[in-house]
């Protein structure tokens, strides 16, 4: 709740600075993935996004890209779009304006991509001046909340389905903690707003 309360702080008192939904004339979402690469999953995860011809961003911590560099070649090979989340999954509530920067650039020079979304959505005011200098701020305007133990497939589907509108960041984890559900849930969800009349697109170095 602590952590819901500070984004909804970060949205009403420097939106400028951070990009919450995308302005557009199409009926498209954009879907995202925070936390990877990771072994177990993101492989699966690519394999359901290539089955119904989508493309998404990938918000990368460079650690994990370190470990698993061939599962990062293979995302940006498969067309998906690229994002840096840091080096470590630093919480920038909890940690100076000298080290969120620090962590952040450390994971530019691996994953080399001007688009940037904080770890937790944890991102100061000073943080926020600072890094939009250097990179676009990508928040969102759904979470998921694959990441929780409370959160069943089911509650998860319906949660994504709700109020969903054009230019919508959506985000999922290809994280160990998140993508048992994601991945019950991720192709249910892309039927659903194929249904809809939506398409999907990547999130763009702009």
């Amino acid at each position: 709740m602590k952590n819901q309360f500070l984004i909804w702080l970060s949205e009403v008192f420097y939106k400028k600075s951070l990009t919450w939904k995308v302005k557009t004339t199409e009926k498209e979402v954009f879907i995202t993935f925070d936390d990877g690469p990771t072994e177990s999953y993101t492989e699966k995860i690519l394999e359901i996004l290539d089955c119904y011809n989508v493309r998404a961003t990938f918000f990368c911590l460079a650690k994990n890209v370190e470990k698993f560099p061939e599962l990062f070649e293979r995302i940006k090979h498969s067309g998906h779009s690229i994002g840096n989340h840091g080096y470590e999954h630093l919480n920038g509530w909890k940690i100076s304006r000298e080290k969120f920067l620090e962590n952040v650039f450390k994971a530019d020079k691996i994953i080399s991509s001007k688009i940037f979304r904080p770890p937790y959505g944890g991102i100061t005011p000073c943080q926020a001046k600072g890094i939009s200098k250097h990179f676009k701020v990508i928040m969102w305007r759904t979470m998921s909340r694959d990441y929780s133990r409370r959160m069943t497939a089911e509650k998860c589907l319906k949660r994504l389905k709700r109020n969903i509108t054009p230019g919508d960041i959506i985000v999922f984890h290809d994280s160990e903690s998140a993508s048992e559900t994601t991945i019950k849930v991720l192709p249910e969800f892309l039927k659903y707003i194929n249904e809809k009349g939506y398409k999907t697109s990547v999130i763009n170095e702009v």
